[in-house]
């Protein structure tokens, strides 16, 4: 233990160092070319063998022993197509993007830079694992990155066809609404899945002064967007979370010309998958039926279902343990489940495995903005806890026996 939490105390100020590079230049998802050679770099530094799996990320290896078990640990690391505020909740931030257009406004620098140092810290210590730690960087979480050919699904396809056993999986995302340092692992769902969906309403166009002779695809629009709002009162469970919005809606360019075609997009959120699918059966139905009453057509640029996030309780329990048994009891604190989406939920869906959340709100340093938010900013001084609980959670799966 000591020389576990002498390592981490020693790797601290490079763990800030990496995630502060890594925020002053962040990458789109799909485009991390720089960020990608960053890690090699540091995974070759530190002597750790690495394989680079296209349009997917980095698979690096740290094992020891004899047995054939396998603990995967994931951070991802792309960017968001936001402009960054310079200024936090508080005061001006130690560190803002250099890149126009895109930050780092979801934590993924500090993902990336404490898996880094987690497997820094792991090699050190390898002769006390008995089996395997894969370290997955993984490409564009935030939407998969161009025609969403890239990131989580190139890996797990790889892993499959190549037969690589992962015993458990663990993950670890920010979050600013948890006081700083503190690491939360309930089990069951803590992100939400998503039913995603681009849908066209095609009528008949014409003028503003004659609407009787046009078919207006608003019309049907406004019809079938407020039977989808009564969709959670009737037919989805009410013990059960499921929010719903239209964000974006696209129609005509003039004031006095009523446009033949309507496009919207939008999702459904909840931390229970039956809930979606029920969803997307009442969304389907109804624009089938409405666009027909209103004779209209549809067609569809995207429709698809994104499964929750629903950790294992045997392992959100091993992470707690593990958080307990490195930074004591009080370093722990349960929090409510995030309603955004994480493509951690398809390792999940595979294999037997949890994320955690790790606490970064400081209201004094002014952490605490929401994900997303041009002045999100994160308390540095959280990274520590995070990339120890990672470390320690492979060394206890994987503890050598005597």
């Amino acid at each position: 233990m000591d020389i576990f939490k002498q390592l981490l105390n020693d790797r601290e100020a490079e763990l800030i160092e990496i995630r502060r590079y890594l925020h002053s230049y962040p990458e789109l998802a799909g485009y991390e070319k720089n960020t990608l050679a960053f890690i090699r770099d540091k995974l070759k530094k530190e002597g750790i063998g690495f394989i680079e799996v296209e349009k997917g990320g980095i698979l690096a290896e740290i094992s020891g022993g004899t047995s054939e078990k396998c603990v995967l640990l994931r951070a991802d690391m792309d960017a968001l197509p936001i402009n960054e505020d310079s200024f936090n909740l508080v005061r001006e931030k130690q560190t803002v993007s250099k890149i126009p257009g895109a930050a780092h406004l979801c934590g993924h620098d500090g993902h990336t830079a404490m898996l880094l140092i987690c497997g820094a810290i792991l090699k050190k210590l390898s002769d006390r694992l008995d089996g395997k730690v894969l370290l997955c960087f993984e490409r564009a979480e935030e939407g998969g990155g161009p025609d969403h050919a890239y990131g989580v699904y190139p890996l797990l396809k790889y892993m499959e066809d190549n037969k690589i056993r992962i015993d458990k999986c663990f993950a670890l995302h920010v979050n600013p609404e948890l006081e700083s340092g503190k690491i939360s692992a309930e089990a069951g769902g803590v992100m939400a899945g998503s039913f995603g969906f681009e849908i066209h309403i095609k009528g008949k166009g014409g003028h503003g002064s004659r609407p009787d002779l046009a078919n207006n695809p608003l019309d049907c629009f406004c019809d079938f967007y407020e039977a989808l709002c009564k969709t959670a009162m009737r037919n989805i469970d009410p013990y059960k979370l499921i929010t719903f919005s239209v964000p974006l809606i696209q129609m005509g360019k003039y004031n006095n010309v009523i446009s033949d075609e309507l496009y919207f997009s939008g999702t459904a959120r909840s931390l229970d998958r039956e809930s979606l699918e029920t969803f997307r059966k009442v969304f389907t139905n109804q624009l089938e039926h409405l666009t027909a009453a209103y004779g209209c057509s549809c067609s569809t640029d995207s429709i698809y279902i994104e499964s929750p996030l629903c950790n294992d309780e045997e392992c959100s329990e091993s992470i707690k343990q593990t958080v307990e048994r490195y930074f004591g009891r009080e370093q722990y604190l349960p929090c409510k489940a995030n309603l955004g989406s994480e493509s951690f939920a398809h390792y999940v869906d595979k294999y037997s495995g949890a994320l955690a959340f790790l606490g970064i709100k400081n209201s004094e340093a002014g952490s605490g903005s929401p994900l997303h938010s041009p002045c999100f900013d994160l308390d540095e001084n959280a990274l520590k806890y995070g990339a120890g609980v990672l470390a320690g959670f492979a060394l206890d799966e994987l503890k050598k026996t005597k």
